[in-house]
């Protein structure tokens, strides 16, 4: 790579547009402001009033200028990396991202990039430092099916190195995807050997071991080094090796249905928006039956950073790892270290001893299996994406009950709820797995108007309820009612609409639709098919008219689909794979059945093969939820949209074809 491969060197100043005739300019108006202020008089005012509007118009002609440059040279070579990098650009001015100056636990402050990443990367070891030398492993199942080891192939890992995303960041060792992508026919038997190796001697390479992590923000104040999350940059090598075991393991783990059905993270075939399309159905649908439901939302304190390695290891066993593969996972969470980056800057490694990297390929699977029996201890479900579990419990009445047998109701569901705590609580106990009381919400949620006050404890700490959570990135009211979450929305798009406005002197009508369609409509369209049949999507369609505005050509946005019609693809496309079975097994039972028809008619005849029950949904709130009303939709499809075998992409062309065709 040396000899043969060019290489250059990021800088972190990027080029700027005030030069230096705005320095001047700016010189010029501040000496005539101080004049005016020392010597008061129609002059020395009428001069400022000059040196100000001509230095405005000096900066707005040389940032006008410089972005036209950007704008030609970019119409010379264009690609989608250019493109989008100069819209993030001109949208934020110019101006180069930066850590602010951070706060120290003494209240000092690291302002060069040293002391930041200093600071980090004390606070991130801290965050994956255990001490469990007194502590016994949780008992764990009884081994099931034993997996068979991987076989490492040079076809297998041709077929990893040949599929590499090229735009990725290199690890410590400096060697790039594209390089193994570009070699991968050469490399390939290479690294088969290398990694046959590493199985067959149950190690993993140390220098395989050390991570460049990369601060990324969360939520809150940002000079608070607690509100960021590492991301840890492993070596390429490291990736193909994990790839290669991650597909073996998961392949065992699916067919074998090992992990927990109500488990929706990093699973194949498996959303956010299937996790929400099932819990979502079970509280709409208990509304509908004069029932309630009590929602808890917990909140686990650094999921990632603080998994226990022992714990983990002591539970492979029960899923059918061999003993190899648990020395070679021991290999590969042992004597780990880190070593932050921060505006260049690269701080000395700190040693972790708990945790899964994230931004490992391994991580994901690794953090499944050890949270997966806390899925199946409570009585009421628990679900989870990933780290962000709920728990959950509904009621359903066969008419509307007096206030003795809500009453009634309500203290079983408390008590049941607060077991189900107490449960969790000594899970987490014997796991060394820290859940925030603090951050927990609980959401009870009715259309009932008896009061009442229910008593949820967790971790000796009473939870308020709640007028409204979030969930996954979507607004649960008490009332279920979507208008708040649509709100928020149309919030949130609109204020996106700003990098239209920058833009629209220096982009043609076409770069500016691309600009709408890849930063301003996906957040327009998030989880759609949840709240699609709300009467308040009117609010979405305002923000999108505005965006038409700012792009100002009708001939373009014309041929754009509506957002109503991109809704109700998706909305038909999920319930074809949910109809199908292409989805989790509670999920799919949630497919209302197959129509049956009393007698031969025509609308008999006319309709599919596939159609489904519709029922009677009673309230608003149940018949604008997502089954009910997309099952209106499927049923109202053409028998000549449905494929002869399942085909989801062809079956949503079809769709989109027939809806277009009448919207």
């Amino acid at each position: 790579m040396e000899c043969f491969i060019p290489s250059s060197t990021k800088a972190f100043s990027s080029q700027k547009w005030f030069d230096r005739s705005c320095a001047d300019a700016c010189r010029t108006r501040d000496r005539a402001y101080r004049a005016m202020k020392l010597f008061p008089s129609l002059h020395s005012r009428s001069v400022f009033f000059s040196s100000r509007n001509r230095c405005k118009a000096i900066i707005r002609k040389a940032k006008r200028t410089f972005i036209n440059k950007k704008c030609a040279d970019l119409s010379l070579s264009p690609t989608d990396k250019s493109f989008w990098s100069l819209a993030k650009n001109i949208s934020n001015n110019f101006t180069t991202p930066s850590f602010p100056p951070l706060f120290r636990s003494d209240h000092s402050i690291a302002n060069s990039p040293t002391e930041k990443a200093t600071l980090f990367a004390s606070l991130f070891s801290s965050n994956s430092t255990l001490d469990d030398s007194d502590t016994p492993p949780p008992p764990v199942s009884p081994p099931t099916e034993p997996m068979p080891l991987p076989i490492f192939s040079s076809r297998k890992v041709y077929r990893v190195l040949s599929h590499l995303e090229v735009g990725k960041a290199h690890g410590p060792d400096g060697i790039t995807p594209r390089v193994l992508r570009e070699c991968a026919s050469e490399l390939s038997p290479v690294l088969a050997r290398l990694f046959r190796l590493c199985l067959k001697s149950q190690t993993f390479p140390s220098s395989w071991k050390h991570a460049l992590v990369q601060p990324v923000p969360k939520k809150g104040d940002r000079s608070n080094p607690s509100n960021y999350r590492p991301i840890a940059l492993t070596s390429s090598l490291s990736k193909v090796f994990e790839t290669l075991l991650n597909c073996h393991f998961l392949h065992h783990l699916e067919n074998n249905s090992l992990i927990s059905d109500h488990q929706y993270g990093f699973r194949k075939a498996r959303s956010t928006g299937d996790l929400l399309s099932y819990v979502t159905h079970i509280w709409s649908t208990s509304l509908r039956d004069f029932g309630e439901s009590y929602v808890v939302a917990l909140d686990i304190s650094k999921a990632f950073d603080r998994v226990w390695h022992k714990s983990l290891l002591s539970k492979l066993p029960s899923y059918g790892f061999p003993p190899s593969l648990c020395s070679l996972l021991l290999s590969f969470l042992s004597n780990r270290s880190i070593a932050v980056v921060v505006d260049g800057s690269t701080s000395e490694p700190h040693p972790v001893n708990s945790g899964v990297p994230q931004g490992s390929v391994l991580s994901p699977t690794l953090f499944l299996l050890f949270i997966n029996d806390l899925l199946n201890l409570t009585t009421n479900p628990l679900h989870s994406y990933a780290d962000d579990s709920t728990l959950h419990s509904s009621t359903n009445f066969h008419s509307p009950p007096n206030s003795y047998s809500r009453t009634f109701s309500r203290t079983d569901l408390t008590s049941s709820l607060n077991s189900d705590l107490e449960r969790i609580s000594g899970w987490g106990g014997s796991n060394l797995v820290g859940f925030n009381s603090t951050k927990t919400q609980f959401l009870p949620i009715t259309l009932s108007t008896i009061p009442t006050i229910p008593s949820i404890q967790f971790q000796n700490t009473i939870i308020q309820p709640s007028n409204s959570i979030n969930a996954l990135g979507l607004t649960i009211s008490s009332n279920l009612s979507w208008k708040p979450h649509i709100q928020t929305l149309a919030r949130s798009a609109s204020q996106k609409l700003g990098m239209l406005y920058r833009c629209r002197n220096y982009f043609s009508p076409e770069q500016l639709l691309r600009l709408y369609k890849g930063f301003i409509r996906p957040r327009l369209e998030y989880c759609s098919h949840i709240w699609g049949g709300s009467s308040s999507t009117y609010l979405l369609d305002r923000v999108e008219s505005k965006a038409f505005r700012l792009i100002h050509s009708p001939t373009i946005t014309s041929t754009l689909p509506s957002l109503s019609l991109r809704r109700n693809v998706a909305s038909l496309s999920l319930f074809y794979r949910y109809y199908f079975g292409q989805c989790s097994r509670e999920l799919a039972e949630c497919v209302p059945p197959p129509k049956v028809w009393p007698r031969h008619s025509r609308l008999a005849a006319a309709s599919h093969q596939y159609c489904v029950e519709t029922g009677c949904s009673r309230i608003v709130r149940s018949g604008t939820s997502f089954f009910p009303f997309t099952a209106r939709l499927w049923n109202s499809l053409p028998a000549s949209v449905f494929p002869s075998s399942y085909n989801l992409s062809t079956f949503k062309s079809r769709i989109y074809r027939h809806l277009r065709s009448i919207d």
